[in-house]
């Protein structure tokens, strides 16, 4: 096809966040802390509470933002 590796390093990067954000629930999307997989296995492995969960799950929307932006700054330079 004549298309640079980037493009299909940039596809398969979409492909894999999307099969793998079913792990992760976003509290905008109006879901609880129950919802989201990682949140679960924290409670049982670490002992977390369910408002230490709660609190952890509020923080996660952050991070994942910071994490994003600074992708796209080093994508685009």
């Amino acid at each position: 096809m004549g298309l640079p590796p980037v493009l299909g390093e940039l596809v398969a990067g979409v492909f894999v966040g999307i099969s793998c954000l079913h792990l992760i629930v976003f509290p905008e999307g109006g879901a609880d802390a129950s919802s989201s997989l990682i949140i679960d296995v924290l409670e049982s492995t670490a002992g977390l509470s369910s408002d230490g969960a709660n609190g952890i799950f509020a923080s996660q929307l952050e991070v994942i933002s910071v994490l994003a932006e600074l992708g796209v700054i080093i994508l685009l330079f």
